[in-house]
């Protein structure tokens, strides 16, 4: 399970962070790929603490 939600992460990583590059570039906006990578991680680390947020409060509701 570790191994395969880790790949997806990274996976996801990887599709916002050329997305972030090729949306910025299309706009006219100077953007780094460093920097759209430490965007990316935040947004990951955010997403992934909301998602353990439902997942614990999903958890508690069930009595597990």
């Amino acid at each position: 399970m570790l191994k395969s939600g880790l790949a997806a992460t990274v996976a996801l990583t990887l599709v916002v962070v050329l997305f972030l590059w090729a949306a910025g570039k299309a706009f006219g906006f100077q953007v780094s790929v460093i920097g759209s990578l430490v965007m990316s991680i935040g947004l990951t680390l955010v997403l992934n603490l909301i998602l353990a947020a439902f997942k614990r409060r999903d958890r508690g509701a069930r009595g597990i």
